[in-house]
C-alpha cells in the first residue's frame, strides 16, 4: 500500500513537471515582438490552466500525503517506521515547495512577458531575446530539478516499498511468535492439568493399595483364626473323650479297690485319677472359653472386614491370636502335666495289681490309661501344631 501511494506522488510529481516544461517551452519560445499579443493571449490562457492544474497537484499531493500517514500508523509505532513517516512528509514538503517555486517563477515570467508586451517597439526586441534565453537557462534547471526530485521519489518509494515488506514480515513474525506464545501456555496449562491429574491418580492407587494389603492381612488373620478354632474344637473334643475314660478308668479301679486288700494304694490311685479328671475339666473349661473368645473376634473381624480393612483391627486381630497360642501352649502344658500324673498313676495301678487278685481289672485298668497316654500324647501334637 505505502509502495502504491509513493509510486501516485512519483506520477503526479512527474505530470507536474511535464506540465511545466510544456509551459516554459510554450513561453520563451516567441519568435519576435509582433507576435507577443498572441502569446500573451496564449500565456494567458496557460496560466489559468496551470493554476487549475496546480490545485489539482495539491489536492493530490494533500491526499497521498493523507494515505501515506494512515498507512504509516497502521504499519505500528516502531522508531523506524515514525522515521520513514517523518522522511516521506518531508520529501513530500520539499516538493511541494519546489512545486510552488515553479509555479510562481513561471507566474513572474508571464507577468513580466505580458509587462514588455504592453511596452511594446522594437527597441525592446534585443532585451526580449536575452529575457528569453535567461528564462529558457532557468527553465533548463528547473526540468533538471524536477528530474533529480523524481529520481529521489523512485528512491524513496522503493526503500518504503522494501520496509513495507520488511513490516508486513515483521507483522508476520509477530503474529506466529504471539500464536506459538498462546500454544505454549495452553501447553503449559495442559501440562499443569495432566500433572494434577496423576497426583490424584497416584495417590488413589496408593491409597487402594494400602487397602489392598490390609485386606489381605485381615484374610490371613481370619484364616489362622479359623485354624486356632478348629485346633481348639478338636482338643475339646479330645479332652471330653478322655474325661470320658478317665471317668471309666475311675470306676474301674474303684471297683477293683473294693475286692483288693490293698486300699491305701487304691485310694491314692482313686485320689490322682480325680485330680486328673479336675485338670481335664479345667482344660476343657478353658477350652470352651478360648473357642467363645475365639467365635467373638472372627464375629467382630467379619464386621469389620464387610465394612472396612483398618489396621487397628488387623492388629486387634493379631492380639487374639497370640492370646489363642499362649492358651494353645498353656494347654500344652497343661496336657504334658496330666500325662506324668497318668504315667505316676500307671505305675501305682501296676504295683496294686501286683498285690491284688483282681489281676484282669488292673489289666483293664492299665490299658484305659495306655489309650489315654497315647490321647494326651496326640492333644499335645495338635497343641503344638497349633503352636
Amino acid at each position: 500500500m505505502r509502495g502504491f501511494v509513493v509510486a501516485c506522488i512519483a506520477v503526479v510529481m512527474a505530470g507536474a513537471a511535464g506540465w511545466l516544461m510544456h509551459d516554459a517551452a510554450s513561453v520563451f519560445q516567441m519568435p519576435s515582438s509582433s507576435s507577443l499579443s498572441r502569446e500573451l493571449v496564449q500565456a494567458r490562457q496557460a496560466l489559468r490552466a496551470e493554476s487549475e492544474k496546480s490545485q489539482q497537484l495539491e489536492r493530490q499531493l494533500a491526499g497521498a500525503l493523507k494515505q501515506a500517514t494512515a498507512q504509516a500508523a497502521s504499519l505500528g509505532d516502531s522508531a523506524a517506521q515514525k522515521q520513514e513517516l517523518v522522511d516521506l512528509r518531508r520529501s513530500l514538503q520539499q516538493e511541494q515547495e519546489k512545486t510552488g517555486a515553479l509555479l510562481r517563477d513561471l507566474d513572474g515570467a508571464r507577468r513580466e512577458l505580458e509587462t514588455r508586451a504592453a511596452a511594446g517597439g522594437p527597441a525592446q526586441a534585443q532585451e526580449v531575446q536575452r529575457a528569453q534565453r535567461q528564462e529558457r537557462e532557468r527553465a533548463d534547471a528547473l526540468v533538471r530539478d524536477l528530474a533529480t526530485a523524481r529520481r529521489e521519489i523512485e528512491t524513496q518509494a522503493t526503500a518504503l516499498k522494501k520496509a513495507g515488506d520488511r513490516t508486513a514480515e515483521t507483522q508476520k513474525l509477530a503474529e506466529a511468535l504471539k500464536q506459538e506464545q498462546e500454544k505454549a501456555v495452553a501447553a503449559a496449562k495442559d501440562l499443569a492439568t495432566a500433572r494434577r491429574e496423576n497426583e490424584t491418580q497416584a495417590a488413589a492407587l496408593k491409597k487402594a493399595n494400602d487397602r489392598t494389603a490390609e485386606a489381605q492381612q485381615l484374610a490371613d488373620a481370619q484364616k489362622a483364626l479359623q485354624q486356632e478354632q478348629e485346633k481348639a474344637a478338636a482338643l475339646a473334643r479330645d479332652l471330653a473323650t478322655a474325661r470320658r475314660e478317665n471317668e471309666t478308668q475311675a470306676a474301674a479301679l474303684k471297683k477293683a479297690g473294693d475286692k483288693t486288700a490293698e486300699a491305701p494304694q487304691i485310694a491314692e490311685a482313686q485320689k490322682a485319677l480325680q485330680q486328673e479328671q479336675d485338670k481335664a475339666a479345667a482344660l476343657a473349661r478353658d477350652l470352651a472359653a478360648a473357642r467363645r473368645e475365639s467365635e467373638t473376634q472372627a464375629a467382630a473381624l467379619k464386621k469389620a472386614g464387610d465394612k472396612t480393612a483398618e489396621l487397628q483391627q488387623i492388629a486387634e486381630a493379631q492380639k487374639v491370636l497370640q492370646q489363642e497360642q499362649a492358651k494353645s501352649a498353656g494347654l500344652a502344658r497343661d496336657l504334658a502335666a496330666a500325662r506324668r500324673e497318668s504315667e505316676t498313676q500307671a505305675a501305682a495301678l501296676k504295683k496294686a495289681g501286683d498285690k491284688t487278685a483282681e489281676l484282669q481289672q488292673i489289666a483293664d485298668a492299665q490299658k484305659v490309661l495306655q489309650q489315654e497316654q497315647a490321647k494326651s500324647a496326640g492333644l499335645a501334637r495338635d497343641l503344638a501344631a497349633a503352636r
